[in-house]
């Protein structure tokens, strides 16, 4: 199942504390059918209107922050009030629904219910709302602060040049230069050039060193950690320029850290990589 539906008091751990009479009351004055659904690729929440004896329909991903759910949630709901206003007669995200979404962002916004630096970014888009759900590039960064924080993943903007990094297919990208807002990015393999927004989530996989072609470059890629062993230590713990030897025999030269990861250079080959910095390893010599 890939949707779950509970009591409505439920919600109340979806939201910021003293959202959820206001919340409610929207969702019981419109007979809304509320589904808190599993993470989507695609949409963060989704609306479809009511017809014949089917009630509004509302889904929000149920993996976001609160303060991410509750702005997702009042996206949606102002679709329906611009429905219910209007029906089909205007664009999805024109005038008429931006000004519904800026009302319901301001009811919120006088009830103190965001943090300061969340607050500042949604009063910044009052008057011309973004048509995604959190799609204006400062709101997205700092509602990201409030997300539980994933090992090696960061936005584009925080990968370093020409670093390598995956998307959530598996495909894997080098980071080139920016051209105006976007960052131009090879597919590794295909050298196709794509364009990506500065705050789109990539996971970090390694670092593209200007002496290395990329072609012959190697990249530890989530490797299963080894088992732990007599001997073995955490790479973090182990001092810079070590050597070091994992579970497969290669040995590495430990070189600098990189935010939750660590550069390090294969003795043999002279290839670098970037490891986990709680990866086990074996001090060598």
């Amino acid at each position: 199942m890939s949707k779950s539906e509970h009591p409505l008091h439920a919600l109340t751990e979806y939201l910021p504390e003293n959202t959820f009479e206001a919340v409610a009351e929207y969702i019981t004055k419109y007979k809304v059918h509320l589904t808190i659904s599993r993470e989507r690729k695609s949409v963060l929440g989704n609306y479809r209107n009511a017809y014949s004896n089917q009630n509004h329909r509302i889904s929000v991903n149920g993996n976001l922050n609160k303060y991410s759910f509750l702005v997702t949630l009042l996206h949606e709901l102002a679709h329906l009030l611009t429905f219910d206003k209007f029906g089909h007669c205007v664009q999805s995200h024109g005038r008429e629904w931006k000004n519904e979404f800026g009302v319901l962002l301001a009811d919120f916004i006088k009830r103190k219910v965001f943090p300061l630096d969340i607050e500042s970014e949604l009063l910044a888009s009052l008057h011309n709302p973004g048509a995604s759900s959190c799609a204006e590039e400062g709101l997205m960064r700092v509602l990201r602060k409030y997300d539980k924080q994933r090992e090696g993943f960061m936005l584009v903007e925080e990968v370093p040049l020409n670093g390598i990094f995956k998307t959530q297919d598996g495909r894997q990208f080098i980071k080139r230069e920016r051209v105006r807002k976007r960052f131009r990015c090879e597919e590794v393999g295909a050298k196709k050039v794509y364009s990506f927004s500065p705050v789109y989530e990539v996971e970090l996989v390694g670092i593209n060193d200007s002496k290395i072609k990329l072609s012959g470059a190697k990249i530890i890629d989530n490797y299963a950690k080894p088992p732990q062993k007599d001997g073995y230590i955490l790479l973090d713990d182990l001092p810079t320029n070590a050597i070091f030897q994992i579970d497969d025999g290669r040995k590495f030269k430990k070189i600098e850290k990189l935010r939750t990861r660590i550069k390090c250079e294969e003795v043999a080959t002279k290839s670098f990589f970037v490891f986990s910095s709680k990866y086990p390893v074996k001090p060598g010599r």
